[in-house]
């Protein structure tokens, strides 16, 4: 993960090349030792519990489909994202690398809205009252929610939405609708998900009463999928823990 990190380039989203990665040397101990197999051996059991952790997250994003779908079967009229009285919608500004910080306050997010790519001590938002939905401009089409009081800076490749009036839209829920919009308008690295084609957005809604009560269904289920996350984690912290025991 270090050489990762050292190696990669780029700051939108950063990666590692075919080069890069043939130039990484791996250390292999001698088979006649029997380290080799005690590593197999050890991780396959971390193994086990990753894969165990990442189809429970399958299973549940089914779920949260299933539960998307039957609400959004249940729309009463649509509404445009250009509704100043509903929407506010921005997008952030240039991030220099030299912004970057190791322990800054805010996290930075650009097309990539599910993985922050460095920290800063400063955000182009000064307000994190409410909850946010970040959408990448000129990656995939990611959307994402984002809740309230968790400081971060949007870069000029991540648009912002809040939503202003809660009795009409939950904010939670509008994320899925507006991922199914993107997705039909094929938005991508190619068809960029500009502020201007987002406003032309119009999102089939239910009742408020049918969004709020699917957003509690949906935050239940997204706290099973950070736990199951932190799992993932953990595994990924184990087997590196295995990795170094027998290889240094």
């Amino acid at each position: 993960r270090s050489w990762v990190v050292s190696t990669r380039g780029g700051s939108a989203q950063p990666n590692i090349n075919a080069q890069q990665f043939a130039s990484f040397k791996i250390p292999v101990p001698p088979l006649e030792s029997g380290i080799q197999q005690a590593l197999v051996k050890d991780c396959m059991l971390i193994d086990k519990k990753y894969q165990e952790a990442y189809n429970s997250i399958d299973i549940i994003k089914n779920e949260i489909e299933l539960l998307m779908e039957t609400s959004q079967s249940q729309v009463l009229n649509s509404i445009k994202l250009d509704r100043s009285d509903l929407f506010e919608i921005s997008i952030g500004r240039r991030v220099l690398k030299s912004e970057i910080v190791e322990n800054g306050l805010y996290d930075v997010y650009s097309a990539n809205v599910f993985e922050p790519f460095g920290k800063a001590n400063h955000s182009v938002i000064s307000d994190f009252s409410s909850p946010s939905i970040l959408w990448g401009i000129d990656g995939d089409w990611m959307v994402r929610f984002q809740e309230s009081e968790k400081p971060f800076n949007p870069t000029d490749h991540c648009g912002v939405i809040r939503v202003l009036d809660e009795t009409v839209v939950n904010p939670r829920y509008l994320v899925y609708p507006l991922l199914k919009a993107g997705e039909a308008e094929r938005f991508s690295r190619s068809n960029r998900a500009s502020t201007e084609r987002v406003k032309s957005l119009s999102l089939m809604l239910p009742d408020i009463d049918v969004q709020n009560k699917t957003a509690q269904q949906l935050l239940i289920l997204e706290k099973k999928i950070e736990k199951l996350k932190n799992k993932i984690y953990e595994c990924t912290v184990k087997k590196q823990e295995i990795l170094d025991k027998y290889l240094k």
